[in-house]
């Protein structure tokens, strides 16, 4: 075969690869079935946003939180009262209010309704195809967040924080709150904790982003830690000099207190 006709053969091939690419991931992002319902007349769905926000939401009486996240961020922030507050500014591309609140027996459970689900004629769901969606839609900036106001505890005077958080694709903020007892799993987004306590064990897990965990100075001398990332690092400005593994780092003050664990997959974790 003539170099010219190589050239152009491979040409081709790599076309046609980035086109077939480029077809999957305006199929599982939702463009098909969006084309074919308007007559091809309008842009991808995923383009057309609806924004829904709320004022500030009280909650009296609430124990712990429950939140489930897919596609939205969530700020967790001290109250100015004795109510838990719970507010959102988001966007849906269904045209209807993602945001689902309930208080339900002393607990604060929080949902979006930004799920995609995909199928095929063998009913087959694909993680691969719902972190391409995911991501797509998360890059434009258009899942929002829901904050989160959180009272001190009347008998000690603290903002303590209970329960469990699942985020799939947003990012987490939480600032000046004592965690007490809580599950953090992340599984596309990064988390930033600022100016914590440790009340009760704490689980922090990450699957695919970064963890960033500041404690308050009352408490950085005097709480248990253990951390390790497979794929990444860790650092601590509490670790040892002579300590050299970067991938896990632990340290025990009081081996009856409780335990800050914090762990990720695939992303570096800073405590300090």
């Amino acid at each position: 075969m003539k170099r010219w006709s190589r050239n152009i053969f491979l040409a081709s091939l790599i076309m046609i690869v980035v086109g077939t690419g480029l077809l999957f991931i305006g199929s599982v992002t939702g463009g098909t079935g969006y084309i074919f319902k308007n007559d091809g007349a309008t842009i991808n769905r995923f383009f057309e946003e609806n924004r829904f926000k709320s004022v500030k939401q009280p909650f009296s009486g609430i124990h712990s939180i429950d939140v489930n996240l897919n596609y939205a961020d969530l700020a967790i922030l001290p109250s100015d009262d004795e109510n838990y507050y719970v507010e959102y500014d988001v966007n849906n591309y269904e045209g209807k209010n993602p945001v689902s609140i309930e208080a339900r027996d002393g607990r604060l459970v929080i949902s979006d309704g930004n799920t995609i689900e995909f199928k095929t004629d063998k009913k087959f769901k694909s993680n691969f195809k719902e972190f391409i969606a995911g991501y797509f839609k998360k890059n434009r900036g258009a899942d929002g967040v829901v904050t989160i106001y959180v009272p001190k505890n009347k008998e000690t005077s603290v903002l303590s924080l209970s329960g469990t958080i699942h985020m799939a694709h947003g990012d987490l903020t939480v600032n000046s709150v004592e965690l007490n007892k809580l599950e953090v799993i992340s599984e596309f987004g990064d988390s930033e904790l600022s100016e914590i306590t440790l009340g009760g064990s704490t689980n922090i897990s990450s699957n695919s982003g970064d963890i960033y965990v500041n404690i308050a100075a009352q408490q950085e001398e005097t709480v248990n830690i253990e951390a390790s990332a497979i794929v990444g690092d860790v650092d601590s400005e509490f670790r040892h000099d002579d300590d050299e593994n970067f991938h896990y780092y632990s340290r025990v003050i009081n081996k009856d207190g409780p335990i800050l664990k914090i762990s990720s997959s695939s992303g570096d974790i800073e405590i300090e």
